[in-house]
């Protein structure tokens, strides 16, 4: 909110302040805007009384769009919403924010609004003021919204948005009153200037910090889960399965098969490893009274002990 000499002066939109920010210009009461395309503003602007006569000069993008006179111990103090049809006081055309319009050769444009491209600025000067009559319109101007700027204009470039003229509403009629001036001083005592620009542009120069990325959204931890007393609800642990051991297998002196009690259970598996499929296991059926003796091997063959008669190969018994 720019404010010097007791005078505050802003740029509103809906009733509200644009937002301003800082700029690296030396030149004081100067503040970036952030603009938005079809956005209508006025520029509103009070003080105190005045002590000497004064004119207040209005400028969009350069062009003198309006101009109000005031004289001595008068309040600095008004609201300006746009221009006034030159054929009809009831109408008003208020200004807005607008895209800029590029083109591959521009139209022949005054130093004055290349130079000021962009900007809003408000300047009051001292004066001697004359008589005052009824009567008497500010000529509607040429904005430079009016105009096409070529795409190798550097400045046009860089600023997306210009000021325009929306369309015309109905208001109250209007009092005028036109003074002449006898003498005004050729440099404004004050100045207060915005430089408006698009909020991607003011990111990309720094004006307005970037936004911060969301974190993804991390949930709290699930609940460990607590062994508490019969009352409370339990856990249930799953028993681990135990493979069980096969009974043991034997036959007697008469050839009967008996099936031995089963072995304690393991909760590891009893793993053995395999024998070559040429080898055989031999097992001894008989006591020490020279009984057969019966040999199995791996391709299912079988012979007596009386047969093996000479053999030297190790063999375990029962």
């Amino acid at each position: 909110m720019p404010k010097a000499d007791g005078i505050q002066a802003n740029l509103v939109c809906n009733g509200m302040s644009l937002n301003e920010y800082p700029t690296a210009s030396s030149a004081p009461n100067t503040v970036f805007c952030e603009s938005t395309p079809g956005q209508a503003f006025e520029v509103v602007y009070t003080g105190p009384r005045t002590p000497s006569d004064c004119i207040v000069k209005l400028l969009c993008d350069g062009v003198r769009v309006k101009g109000t006179a005031f004289r001595r111990h008068e309040n600095l103090s008004q609201t300006i919403r746009g221009i006034y049809s030159p054929t009809d006081d009831t109408k008003l055309m208020p200004f807005k924010f607008t895209n800029i319009e590029l083109c591959e050769e521009d139209d022949s444009h005054p130093e004055q609004i290349v130079k000021n491209l962009g900007t809003v600025s408000l300047e009051f000067f001292h004066c001697i003021l004359g008589r005052s009559k009824k009567g008497g319109k500010d000529p509607v101007q040429s904005l430079a919204s009016n105009s096409k700027f070529s795409e190798r204009n550097k400045k046009a470039s860089m600023i997306p948005h210009t000021i325009s003229l929306g369309e015309s509403i109905t208001v109250p009629k209007r009092s005028v009153k036109s003074s002449t001036h006898k003498q005004m001083d050729e440099k404004p005592y004050l100045r207060f200037v915005w430089q408006y620009r698009s909020r991607g542009m003011l990111i990309t120069a720094g004006v307005i910090p970037r936004p911060i990325s969301p974190l993804p959204d991390v949930g709290p931890p699930n609940p460990s889960v607590t062994l508490e007393d019969s009352e409370s609800s339990l856990v249930q642990v799953p028993e681990p399965r135990v493979k069980e051991r096969k009974p043991s297998i034997c036959v007697n002196r008469g050839g009967d098969i008996i099936t031995g009690p089963s072995t304690r259970q393991d909760t590891k598996p009893n793993i053995k490893p395999k024998t070559s499929s040429g080898k055989s296991v031999v097992i001894d059926l008989c006591d020490d009274d020279n009984q057969p003796i019966w040999q199995f091997s791996s391709a299912s063959r079988y012979q007596t002990c009386e047969d093996r008669v000479g053999d030297s190969s190790s063999h375990s018994t029962w």
